[in-house]
């Protein structure tokens, strides 16, 4: 019986284990391209599209093609939302992008050692909801 391969593979992303014994830094952008493969395969297409929507407006707001997931923090995570405010964002925008990012975080950690030993900086945020106006 062959064993299938896991999405999360880290092989081909690394050249090796490092000296502490941990997977070398994984980046937002390789992270949110596993979870893509993998939400696709389970006939997720737009899961997998909402979450390539957060990964992008993220990487437009640092300024970078990527980041290693290794330097998102809370005081980064709280000048993002600053900066979706800034840029007229309403709330539930910005709570899909949060929400988003979270996900493919959250799922980064639990996932075959990728990640490992990092907490969570996302239970500190709370998202923002504006209820849609009822019709008269």
């Amino acid at each position: 019986m062959m064993k299938s391969k896991s999405f999360y593979d880290p092989v081909p992303l690394s050249s090796g284990i490092t000296q502490k014994g941990l997977l070398p830094d994984i980046t937002l952008r390789e992270l949110t391209d596993a979870l893509e493969r993998e939400m696709i395969a389970l006939s997720h297409e737009r899961t997998a599209r909402a979450y390539r929507s957060a990964m992008r407006r993220f990487l437009c707001f640092y300024g970078k093609d990527d980041i290693p997931v290794s330097r998102l923090n809370s005081r980064l995570l709280v000048e993002y939302e600053q900066y979706l405010l800034a840029h007229s964002r309403t709330l539930n925008t910005i709570s899909f992008y949060m929400r988003n990012l979270r996900a493919i975080y959250n799922k980064g950690i639990k996932k075959d050692g990728w990640l490992r030993g990092r907490k969570s900086y996302f239970k500190w945020y709370t998202p923002g909801y504006n209820p849609p106006a009822k019709k008269p």
